[in-house]
């Protein structure tokens, strides 16, 4: 009986490692707006229009005039340079004759023309980047939420050392094997 508590705690530590090691560090400020734009700065056009808070998302809105190259901002820090990072937002588009969302971190930009959920490949080239979304509007709204920066999995490694949590996993599956093989060996000769 106590073999099994052992082996059931070894394997579930080793799940545990395992999921800790697999999760990246989302390293923006207030990613989902949950209750403003604190993080952020927003910018106005030569026509007023800015970026506002609109239930847990930041909204861009323009009937006429036109809102052009209305941007949301935020310095992203904890960085390293070289290393690559994933960007990802969730974008909707509402009404639009015609809209877009044009997205730059550093020395990496793109547009967004339709709502999604791209995820987006970008490079550090410094220990912190500025990360922009600049909106282009005309009768209809862009809403943004749930903005992340974090490290991207590396790519899988052929050969070299296992990661810590594939060291832990085959521990314990040798520990169970071995006590388990102990176990029986002590009943036989009882």
């Amino acid at each position: 009986m106590r073999f099994h508590r052992a082996a059931l705690a070894l394997v579930s530590l080793s799940f545990l490692s395992s999921s800790l090691f697999a999760g990246s560090i989302n390293l923006v400020a207030n990613p989902g707006f949950d209750t403003n734009l604190n993080g952020w700065t927003s910018t106005s056009d030569q026509n007023g229009v800015s970026w506002v808070w609109n239930n847990h998302t930041a909204k861009l809105f323009a009937l006429s005039p036109a809102a052009y190259n209305v941007s949301l901002t935020q310095t992203v820090s904890g960085l390293t340079p070289g290393d690559q990072y994933l960007l990802s937002f969730d974008l909707t588009v509402n009404y639009l004759l015609v809209g877009y969302l044009d997205w730059s971190f550093g020395t990496d930009s793109g547009s967004v023309f339709v709502s999604s959920h791209p995820s987006i490949t970008v490079t550090a080239t410094s220990a912190s980047e500025l990360l922009s979304f600049s909106g282009n509007v005309f009768f209809g709204s862009l809403m943004l939420d749930n903005v992340s920066v974090a490290a991207a999995a590396p790519p899988p490694s052929v050969g070299g050392a296992p990661e810590p949590a594939t060291w832990i996993l085959m521990g314990s599956l040798v520990a169970i094997a071995s006590g388990a093989r102990r176990t029986r060996f002590g009943q036989i000769s009882s």
